[in-house]
């Protein structure tokens, strides 16, 4: 959700607490989120890094490429160094 979905995306901060709520006491939980950046890199952007606040949580960037093939990247927030770590994707 976000006002220009071409430029920026935003998860809705209403259903990201009611599926943490819903977690609760499961053994289940949110480890990361999945967006693109079609015109850009599969890298965090400038927006990406503003609003990540989560500990551990991954950022799996697709980013477009010729017609039909794409680059994926993950990349894992650490407050310890103040940013992104790359993770390995592994198949």
């Amino acid at each position: 959700l976000a006002k220009d979905p071409a430029d920026h995306f935003l998860v809705d901060p209403q259903t990201h607490f009611e599926l943490l709520r819903g977690l609760r006491g499961s053994e289940r939980c949110i480890i990361g989120c999945f967006h693109s950046h079609p015109n850009g890199l599969a890298m965090p952007s400038a927006d990406d890094r503003a609003n990540a606040i989560e500990q551990d949580f991954v950022w799996l960037i697709a980013s477009g490429k010729e017609l039909g093939a794409f680059d994926l990247f993950a990349h894992v927030f650490d407050e310890a160094v103040g940013g992104f770590v790359p993770l390995e994707l592994r198949h």
